[in-house]
């Protein structure tokens, strides 16, 4: 907590949910970490006018757009935090994507930063637009047409809940269960 007020620090607030969309900004402007700035998943971590799943990967315009906007730089060090995993794993992902190498998710998230007694703000920061280069590491995708043709050396993970898998449960999707292969 004594690098909170250290300028190259981000911290970056994902918090989200996939029924509620406006979870995430809602619970931003109620309060979070002290110099937090928000990333919503539908509109910042996500091309949404792009085919290829629910939340397909930005392109490198827009996400260098979104980080630039809230003034994260080449020597910022972001940390991710929300209050599930989900929102801060996908900033992480996009940002080791997109080869911004400082980039981190807080160690249990919100809730460990409260327990820890960590103050919060509702006071939205005034960071100065910023500079910062990408570079796509396209190696880190791989194409639906590659895992068809060898999925005996693959491993398909799905890491939703189990009923979400066996197709018991299926609250977003219009196809329950998983795809064939997955494990």
């Amino acid at each position: 907590m004594s690098h909170i007020s250290d300028e190259a620090l981000v911290p970056a607030d994902c918090r989200f949910n996939l029924l509620d969309h406006d979870y995430g900004l809602n619970s931003y402007k109620e309060s979070h970490m002290p110099g937090a700035v928000f990333f919503d998943m539908e509109k910042d971590l996500s091309s949404l006018n792009k085919s290829g799943g629910r939340h397909p990967i930005p392109s490198v315009e827009a996400f260098k757009r979104v980080l630039e906007d809230r003034g994260i730089s080449d020597k910022s060090i972001v940390v991710a935090y929300d209050d599930d995993g989900s929102g801060a794993a996908r900033l992480w992902f996009l940002l080791e994507y997109f080869s911004l190498a400082n980039g981190y998710v807080l160690d249990g998230g919100l809730k460990a930063w409260l327990r820890a007694r960590g103050s919060m703000s509702d006071k939205v920061p005034a960071r100065r637009r910023s500079s910062v280069q990408l570079e796509e590491r396209r190696e880190m995708i791989i194409e639906k047409d590659r895992i068809e043709t060898h999925t005996s050396s693959f491993y398909l993970v799905d890491a939703r809940s189990p009923d979400r898998y066996k197709g018991e449960y299926e609250p977003i999707d219009r196809i329950p269960g998983h795809i064939p292969s997955a494990v």
